[in-house]
């Protein structure tokens, strides 16, 4: 019994004041705390001399409840013996000064289990000797957790400007001639397929009115079989008469020459790729110290059959031409053009022009996510064109693809909040909150997201 109630005076009948009125009733959760206020009227409470009444907010919730303080209100002889006594207690006023309204306005640490909780008022009544006479139970409201409910803010970004949009056509030429001869014969074999597709690539580049070609390359290479001097003035002299003749079905177009006499980063490769009986050995001697032509000298003597394989099967791969055109691409600006060219050449386009593309229709429209996905085709190591990706895959539910691309979308604030947005859709809040408290420093998006959260 509390002690401000615990007098000793005569028992007659009594009975509780009227019952109150409650107003301004509030329950509210901000953040991690549940916000309780209202108020009722004690201008009209009447409490007998040897009487006290007691109100008791609380919070309940099945067997789980929490007092939010009181106010006690005791008559004119109870009052003095209490204080007397020692007996009374905080915020117990006698009835003459007790204030006209009984104002609460708390904050507490929100629990679980105060969703679904009543706010109650326990209004007690006693008579002398704190003989508890009757009790009233008000029920002011009941705290209900708003809904969950996030609706995705995607930030798409926009990819820099190129410079110079630089672009490489690479090809390799089975050009084949006859033993120890560097004499091109443009019918010999296989050739001519082979001499018109450098032509066709070479041209296709060169012709096209948004190119400017910067430099065309050519690199002979001849395989390690006999020794090495010979086989540089193999690889020269096949490389010289190749590029000639390119030259001139060009029209005398300036071509870059080198060559390597024996491709032995070529010749590991494919060993190491191979089904040779003696794979590792070979390899060793490959990757030994001997001089070339005694390193083919000894694989041919100790391992002959699967010399006889390399032999048939690799040096001819080896003996090749390499050819490379680099170029420049012409930026556009005409979004008609921009637009054509997403659907016809989409290979001349830089990342921004993709973007611009994009965004002639409306953020996550099936036209938009289609341009969005285009570019991550033509830039697939771009962290920008990762991280739009990524917010275009949100946008439709696909999350798995979604955390593929923002893996390779860099650790911007932009891609942080990308991937806030994506362990939301996911239902992982904590790892959510964390990226988006990472990004709101500089995306303004951020913080909106996070304030989706408080109602948790």
């Amino acid at each position: 019994m509390r002690k401000y109630i615990l007098l000793a005076a005569l028992v007659f009948g009594f009975a509780c004041a009227n019952a109150q009125t409650y107003n301004n009733v509030n329950l509210e959760k901000v953040g991690n705390a549940l916000n309780v206020a209202f108020n009722t009227d004690l201008s009209d409470l009447s409490v007998a001399s040897r009487r006290a009444v007691t109100l008791v907010p609380k919070l309940v919730n099945g067997n789980k409840s929490k007092e939010l303080g009181e106010i006690s209100i005791l008559g004119r002889n109870n009052y003095y013996y209490a204080l007397r006594n020692g007996l009374l207690g905080q915020n117990a006023y006698k009835v003459s000064d007790a204030p006209s309204t009984y104002n609460v306005n708390t904050s507490i640490p929100y629990e679980d289990w105060m969703n679904g909780a009543n706010l109650v008022v326990e209004k007690k009544c006693y008579a002398c000797c704190g003989e508890l006479t009757s009790t009233d139970l008000a029920t002011l409201g009941q705290f209900k957790k708003k809904e969950f409910t996030y609706t995705p803010d995607f930030l798409y970004v926009q990819p820099k400007a190129e410079i110079a949009k630089e672009r490489t056509e690479k090809g390799c030429a089975k050009v084949e001639y006859k033993v120890n001869q560097t004499n091109l014969l443009p019918n010999f074999r296989n050739n001519k397929a082979e001499l018109d597709n450098i032509v066709a690539l070479i041209e296709s580049v060169k012709n096209d009115a948004d190119n400017k070609v910067k430099n065309i390359s050519i690199k002979g290479y001849a395989s390690p079989e006999g020794s090495m001097s010979h086989n540089a003035k193999l690889a020269k002299g096949r490389t010289e008469t190749l590029t000639k003749y390119i030259s001139k079905q060009l029209g005398g177009v300036e071509i870059e020459t080198s060559f390597e006499a024996e491709d032995w980063d070529g010749f590991a490769a494919w060993v190491e790729n191979s089904n040779l009986d003696n794979k590792a050995a070979i390899l060793d001697i490959i990757n030994g110290d001997l001089d070339v032509d005694a390193k083919e000298k000894a694989i041919k003597a100790q391992f002959p059959q699967d010399y006889a394989t390399i032999l048939n099967e690799c040096y001819p791969t080896l003996r090749r031409a390499d050819y490379c055109v680099d170029y420049e691409v012409e930026n556009f600006t005409d979004v008609a053009k921009i637009l054509e060219y997403v659907k016809t050449q989409p290979e001349k386009l830089s990342l921004n022009e993709f973007f611009t593309a994009a965004n002639q229709y409306k953020p996550g429209s099936s036209e938009f996510n289609q341009i969005i996905n285009t570019a991550l085709k033509f830039y697939p190591d771009s962290e920008v064109a990762n991280l739009n990706a990524a917010n275009a895959a949100l946008s439709v539910g696909d999350l798995v693809a979604a955390r593929n691309y923002l893996n390779k979308a860099g650790n911007s604030n932009e891609a942080a909040y990308a991937k806030g947005i994506l362990e939301t859709l996911s239902g992982n809040y904590a790892a959510a909150k964390d990226y988006f408290n990472k990004a709101k420093s500089t995306v303004s998006k951020a913080n909106a997201a996070l304030k989706a959260f408080e109602s948790l």
